[in-house]
């Protein structure tokens, strides 16, 4: 856990200025959904979206914990440290060129995150209008299912972790930098909204990215350099 620290404010600073393609994309969801004019449903709401979002690190970061477990008789600790800073470091950068408008997705999280939600979708819609806390707090959670290329991009990263724990960490810090925007738009203010799509944000977020995924990278690259100076 020793680097989380670095990449913990990249995730929070994408969260928030990768969130302003929400939108477009989820607008007209959260305005349904906040459309009581309600502050606390909003609120409930989100917080439950971001809920779902730990939830799904938690349990794909627990897959891969089990999974690095078992694959210890094949491979020394140190090589999955190795081979899990590597991806994790050009997952973030491909997260940064993400949130600075390189659009990319994963098609097998596309596909299967698709099929979920259209089954989870006409629960939600009997949750609407919402009209207590308890059907913001039910519906937040489904909403976080919702297929989303900018989840998808930083999922892989925190589950690659190897820790239940630290991904669930990483993926509370990404949806807690998404609450401003998704607040904005249920409670309709348009001044955050006009701040957080500014392009010093998001610049801010793509410069902590990169940081962070070159600070991953840098002691396998320099590890692997050092090796074969050794050989020669």
């Amino acid at each position: 856990m020793h680097d989380l620290w670095l990449i913990l404010p990249g995730l929070l600073a994408a969260g928030l200025a990768g969130s302003g393609h929400c939108f477009g994309m989820c607008g007209g969801l959260a305005a349904l959904a906040g459309s009581s004019r309600k502050t606390r449903y909003v609120v409930w709401l989100n917080l439950a979206r971001i809920g779902s979002y730990t939830c799904i690190g938690l349990i794909g970061g627990l897959i891969v914990q089990m999974g690095i477990g078992s694959s210890e008789q094949l491979l020394q600790l140190s090589q999955l440290g190795t081979i899990s800073r590597t991806l994790s470091g050009i997952l973030l950068i491909l997260l940064a060129l993400s949130v600075a408008g390189w659009r990319w997705d994963i098609a097998a999280f596309r596909q299967l995150s698709a099929k979920f939600w259209n089954k989870l979708q006409p629960i939600s819609q009997r949750l609407l209008p919402i009209s207590s806390s308890t059907d913001a707090i039910l519906f937040g959670s489904l909403w976080g299912w919702l297929p989303c290329g900018l989840v998808y991009a930083v999922l892989p990263a925190a589950w690659l972790r190897g820790n239940a724990l630290e991904s669930g960490v990483m993926m509370f810090c990404f949806g807690l930098g998404t609450l401003p925007s998704m607040l904005a738009m249920g409670m309709a203010s348009a001044r955050i909204r006009l701040f957080l799509q500014r392009r010093g944000v998001k610049w801010f977020a793509v410069g902590l990215l990169i940081i962070a995924g070159l600070w991953l990278l840098y002691q396998p690259v320099s590890s692997l350099f050092g090796n074969s100076h050794s050989h020669h």
